[in-house]
Parts: C-alpha cells; structure tokens; sequence
C-alpha cells in the first residue's frame, strides 16, 4: 500500500477517535482496511439520508387533525375521476357532472346527476355526449336545466326536465355561435354558423321550437370566432365584424353597421345603456346603440390597448405592455379625465369598490382613485404568490379574479392561492397558498 494513503487512513481513524499509532501499521496493514471497510458501511447505516424517520408524527398530527375535521353529513359514489360541473340549481338541489381523463389528457365527459344535498340522495343521471377538447356549462334551470356544450366546431344546447333528467330537447349548430336571454319571455336569441351563410333563432326554451328565424348578412359575421348579443326590450343587437339590429317582434333587420376599428372582436365589445364600446389593440370607439352615429374614436398614445371596463358611467382604459397606464375617458368625447402609470404589468381585470379602481400586477395589489387618479394603495404580495404571477405561467395564464365583499377584496391567483385585503387601505389580511 501507498504510504500517503495509509496515512490518510490512519489519520481518519484517529479523527473518529478509533486510537492507532505509527508503530502498528506494519502488522494491521490487512486488518486496518477492513476495520476503514466495516465503519463505512456501518456509518452509511446508522445515517440515513432521509433524516429521522417522521411516520409516528405523521400519525400523531393525522389522529389530531380528524378530531377537529368536520364528519361529513352524506357522501355519494359518482362515476367518474374528477368533476366538472357543480352548480346549485336550488338551495337543496346540486347539479354534478364528472369527466374521466383519456391517455392523451382529454377530458371525455361522463354522466351529469342531480343529488338531493339534505340525503345524498342521486335523484337522476343523464348521459352526455362527449366533447373533443370541449367544455359544458350550465345555462339555465327554469323551466328547464339547460346546459352548452361547446367543441372547436359546435355547439349544442341540450334541455333536461328537472324531475327526471329526460331530454325534452336540443339543437347542435356549427361555430362561431353567439346566445342571450330574452328577458321575462323564456326565450333565447341564438346565432350560428350554418354552412357559409349565418342565421339567428328566438328559441321557446320549454319546446326548443324556432319562434323566429332570421338570416344574418354573412359579411358581418365572416372571419370572426364568436358572435355576441345584447338583448334589450324587442331589439337584439349581433355583433361580428359589424353590428345587426334585429326586431325580435317580427325578425326583421331594422340597422347595420361596419365597427370603425381595424380589427374588431366581438370578445372587446361592452354594451352600455345607450351605446356600444368597441376596441381592438391600437383604437378604441363608442357608437350610438340606434347605430346611427359613431360618438367618437381615438388612438391611444400609451401603447396597445389591453382591455377596457365601465364603471358608474366612467369609461377606464388600459394600455401598455411591460408598463401599465390607467386612464379613465370621458364616455360623451372620448377624451381623458386623468391618466395613472401603473409599475408593472396589470393581470387582472379592473374592480371598483366605492371611489376606487382596483387591479394586480406581477407582485402587488393597486387601488387608484377614481375621482382624480391619485394611487390610493400599493399592496404586496407575499412572496410566495407573487412568485406565481400569471406572467411567468409556461404556457398561458390565466388572470387574476378579484371579489370584494363587505369591503374585502379577495384575490384568487391561479397557480399560488387566495389572498385577502382590507378596503379602501389594502393592508393585506390573510393569505393561503
């Protein structure tokens, strides 16, 4: 053996206060590698990576935790991985539907039940079609549970009767398609694709059967990926690439008119009491809800338009990209009341509460002013959610939802919780990952 590797050897020995001196070595030469041998093992035994072993404390906190957990009052067995529906159609009546997950990740939609919440009991169960890559929501639950049904090339409406889940009817429609309620008249304004033309029907929601039929004018609607409705008295409004006024009396077509942007999209179009807010990413215009009169049309100098809201009868812009501007817009000219440079990219929509306008950015919650501007409140996030932000998702993030309650403001981030914050201070309250 090497003399400086038996050194070591014997040096490590000693550093574990195992006694060995220089005059031994010659005779342990054999015996010292293996004594160096057996402590490696035995040390890589007695230490175990994982540190201590925590199984009884695991026991401990569990048998404390079911103690004080609430024992549930009924429980019933679904047929299916996951949920995707769960609405309450009544106080004492809940709509449940479940989704089994596929190999490639798809959902593929399983049955819907309606369960009594005071017994658990399963009252009914209706089997849905499946949707490729698609989603069903819930529509309406008088007189009929409705649900949609939406895939990348349809749309289908299915009516269910709330006693015993039988289909009374449906109708299934190519996309792009657009809906809205007539109020008080248990009727539904439904658009669609049909071919290459475009058609409109007021639907009685208790049979399903066509009220009214319209023809849509096609170019109003061609190279767009919905359609929305507004319905207000006996007129409906369609918008596409342009707007269509349809008297719903008689299904006639009583106005049109081309959006004056260069890229309208019916998903940025707000309709308000007497007009209609329409903007793309560079301008942004009202028009007069007779649509005879375009009120008026600018170009924001801050940068892209990101989204725009109305709030007591105040029109607030965002622009920008990195940096966010908040400006608010005088709704009869169009012209700005006050601007506020916002440090950060706003990711989420704009709440007001009272005298201010609220929204997020990366790592803070900011209230402004809403008579002069002026910034009310920077909040941070605590690290954890800030880390979070819908800016860093890999793919694409979803915004931030804000709720204000009893002057609360509840922030629900997508990936790193819910966060609470007093009103109109925004002192941070409590926060949940």
């Amino acid at each position: 053996m090497d003399e400086s590797i038996l050194q070591e050897q014997i040096m490590e020995l000693r550093r574990i206060n195992i006694p060995v001196s220089i005059s031994e070595v010659p005779s342990i030469r054999i015996p010292l590698l293996f004594v160096l041998v057996m402590l490696s093992v035995s040390t890589g035994i007695a230490q175990d990576p994982f540190g201590e072993h925590t199984y009884p404390e695991t026991i401990l906190t569990a048998n404390c935790l079911a103690s004080i957990e609430p024992a549930t009052t009924w429980e019933a067995a679904l047929n299916g991985e996951a949920s995707d529906l769960l609405e309450f159609i009544s106080p004492d009546l809940l709509l449940a539907g479940v989704v089994v997950v596929d190999r490639n990740s798809a959902p593929d939609y399983g049955p819907i039940y309606l369960i009594n919440t005071s017994t658990g009991e399963v009252k009914w169960e209706y089997d849905r079609d499946d949707l490729s890559g698609g989603s069903y929501s819930l529509l309406f639950v008088n007189p009929l549970i409705i649900l949609l049904g939406v895939d990348q090339s349809s749309a289908r409406l299915v009516a269910l009767d709330p006693e015993s889940g039988r289909k009374v009817w449906d109708e299934k429609v190519d996309t792009p398609y657009g809906l809205a309620g007539v109020p008080d008249q248990n009727q539904l304004v439904f658009a669609f694709r049909d071919g290459s033309s475009y058609e409109a029907r007021v639907l009685d929601l208790a049979t399903g059967n066509a009220v009214i039929e319209i023809d849509l004018p096609s170019d109003a609607f061609s190279d767009t990926t919905h359609i929305s409705i507004c319905v207000e008295d006996s007129t409906a409004l369609l918008i596409g690439r342009s707007i269509v006024a349809v008297n719903l009396a008689d299904g006639s077509i009583i106005g049109t008119l081309d959006i004056p942007i260069e890229a309208p999209d019916p998903a940025s179009t707000i309709f308000l009491t007497d007009g209609i807010l329409a903007w793309d990413a560079q301008e942004i215009t009202y028009i007069d809800q007779t649509l005879n009169e375009v009120r008026w049309i600018i170009t924001p100098d801050d940068g892209p338009i990101r989204t725009a809201t109305v709030s007591s009868g105040h029109i607030v812009l965002v622009t920008g990209t990195e940096q966010s501007m908040m400006s608010l817009l005088d709704p009869a000219t169009g012209q700005q009341v006050w601007s506020h440079p916002i440090a950060g990219r706003i990711v989420s929509p704009i709440a007001t509460s009272d005298d201010l306008f609220i929204c997020t950015t990366d790592s803070t919650v900011v209230g402004v002013t809403a008579a002069d501007g002026r910034t009310a409140f920077i909040s941070p996030f605590p690290p954890d959610m800030a880390s979070g932000s819908p800016s860093f998702a890999e793919i694409m993030g979803l915004p931030d939802v804000l709720r204000i309650e009893e002057d609360v403001l509840f922030v629900a981030r997508e990936r790193s919780g819910i966060a609470a914050f007093d009103l109109p201070g925004g002192t941070l309250r409590w926060y949940h990952a």
